[in-house]
């Protein structure tokens, strides 16, 4: 799996997407004069680091933490990273993006159900408003 990360910055309210990174020099070529980093070289508060899945969808896109997924049936998912499992999964509500009932993701489901990326939580959460989930 490819290591690689986008960060959303809650300041200026724009992503900033990287090429493939290692953590210790995540983003800080593209914000070099935007924001301070401490001394351990670790990003600002201002910013929410997304990390890459692994997986792509239909199109073929990159998917990331974060990523709003949508079948061709029209069904919603958000893409988040669930610790007490160590792996990314789909919300299956869109009342509550960040939390609540799961699925397991994986290359196979995403084929299977032809999920596409719409979006991100940061920059499109108005796609979330009145979709059904599942």
């Amino acid at each position: 799996m490819e290591l690689e990360f986008r960060a959303w910055n809650k300041l200026t309210k724009s992503m900033i997407i990287n090429s493939p990174i290692s953590m210790g020099s995540i983003i800080r070529d593209k914000v070099r004069n935007q924001t301070n980093f401490n001394r351990d070289g670790i990003i600002g508060e201002e910013y929410i680091v997304m990390q890459y899945t692994g997986l792509k969808d239909v199109v073929p896109e990159k998917i990331f933490d974060g990523d709003i997924l949508q079948s061709e049936k029209g069904y919603i998912h958000i893409i988040r990273y669930e610790n007490s499992l160590a792996a990314f999964v789909a919300d299956i509500r869109s009342s509550e993006p960040r939390y609540g009932d799961y699925c397991m993701i994986n290359q196979q489901w995403i084929d299977k159900y032809k999920k596409k990326v719409i979006g991100n939580i940061y920059q499109d959460i108005n796609l979330l408003s009145g979709k059904k989930c599942t």
